[in-house]
């Protein structure tokens, strides 16, 4: 007994002539479903995209308002920058970051008697 009986070896070698048709068929079917599925999700993302767009701008367009300005706290503010600008630092501070003119010598503490 042989794994492949001969009736059936028969009858897969008469189909031999068509298989190259069937596996082509099968590719171009899955072409087309490919390709369907690829235009239906391209198609879906640009009608939400162009829908979400237009929702944006119905939005923006029904709040765009003029803000109020406070003219008294724009004026103290640019006041306050101003004098902040002509501060100087005094003359007198030291430098954190030198090391050796940061040390001071210690004095001994002398215990009370």
């Amino acid at each position: 007994m042989s794994l492949i009986s001969s009736s059936h070896f028969l009858e897969a070698k008469s189909q031999g002539k068509y298989a190259s048709w069937r596996v082509l068929s099968i590719l171009v079917v899955g072409f087309v479903v490919f390709s369907a599925l690829a235009v239906s999700y391209f198609v879906y993302q640009n009608i939400f995209t162009t829908l979400s767009n237009a929702n944006d701008i119905v939005f923006l367009q029904s709040t765009a308002a003029i803000d109020v300005v406070d003219k008294k706290a724009y004026d103290a503010a640019t006041k306050l920058i101003t004098e902040k600008q002509s501060l100087t630092a005094p003359s007198n501070t030291r430098n954190v970051f030198d090391y050796a003119n940061n040390l001071k010598p210690t004095t001994p503490i002398k215990p009370s008697r």
